[in-house]
């Protein structure tokens, strides 16, 4: 079952990413294919299931509050002129671009259902909020006023009068701030072994057969070991998985390699007696095929 690990740079909001290797080494990638070098992100906690979205969506609370406390620091911005403004009046301020990081990290909502339930998104000329709301309420109102709007009436238009108060100063009166006192919780990282030397090169090897090209230009996770089952090492793709019997520095020594396709998504890779790599016309018909669709 694939795992996703929450990587932080040291920078940026930490993010959900999957292990990956190419001919250029490995790295840590997102699912807007965000890429981290792997020396340069330290995975905080893991996951598993069966795809990120669905995955990541139902972490454990203590990840969660993670999360949050990581948003806290580095996605709220009080004193900022864009964000969301809540029901209640209240204003989680942002930065530009933004909006959709700070829903799912640190209100635990998908973006569309916060305007659904009635939040407005703020931008730095306009705001919107979700069709079915005619209305606003009274103190999203007062909060849309004294973020500059001339008038609180979604899609009226106007000149938006805006000072960025003073960051030196306490936030206005009607920003979320972050809590007093609050600490990051501290998850144990849990240990992530970049892909093997063997698998690697191995890797590489294929590569440069035609017939792969267009598959090994995407991002792919290098499993060095499969564990329990027929397979010791694995290459995985969204659709197609490429594994052998043999470990990955047993087939670096064969004279050549043997690509067969095992069923519609996964091949397997053997050693063969002549130089060269050499894919089945089933094979050979299936990956094009299916690296195409994805890359499209």
């Amino acid at each position: 079952m694939p795992r996703y690990y929450l990587v932080d740079d040291g920078i940026h909001m930490p993010r959900w990413c999957q292990l990956a290797a190419g001919p250029d080494g490995s790295f840590w990638i997102d699912f807007k294919a965000r890429r981290i070098p792997y020396d340069d992100g330290q995975p905080l906690a893991h996951v598993e299931g069966e795809d990120m979205m669905t995955t990541v969506d139902g972490v454990p609370d203590e990840i969660a509050e993670l999360e949050r406390s990581y948003a806290f620091e580095r996605l709220l911005d009080p004193w900022s002129d864009q964000g969301w403004i809540a029901p209640d009046g209240k204003f989680w301020g942002c930065s530009f671009y933004v909006h959709d990081d700070i829903a799912y990290a640190l209100l635990r909502k998908h973006p569309a259902a916060l305007e659904h339930q009635g939040w407005v998104r703020v931008h730095a000329d306009s705001f919107r909020t979700d069709e079915t709301f005619r209305r606003i309420t009274k103190r999203q109102e007062a909060t849309l006023l004294a973020l500059g709007f001339p008038d609180a009436v979604p899609g009226s238009g106007g000149v938006r009068r805006f000072a960025e108060p003073d960051r030196n100063a306490p936030p206005p009166r009607y920003a979320v701030r972050r809590p007093a006192g609050m600490n990051r919780i501290q998850a144990a990282p849990p240990a992530v072994a970049r892909p093997n030397d063997a698998l690697t090169r191995l890797a590489e090897r294929l590569c440069e057969c035609p017939e792969l090209a267009t598959l090994f230009g995407l991002p792919f996770e290098a499993i060095p070991e499969v564990g329990p089952g027929t397979w010791d090492w694995m290459l995985r793709w969204d659709e197609v998985d490429l594994g052998g019997e043999e470990p990955a520095a047993w087939l670096l020594e064969a004279e050549g390699l043997h690509l067969r396709a095992t069923s519609f998504n996964t091949v397997e890779v053997a050693p063969w007696p002549e130089p060269g790599i050499h894919v089945e016309a089933s094979t050979a018909a299936l990956l094009p095929a299916r690296a195409a669709r994805r890359s499209a």
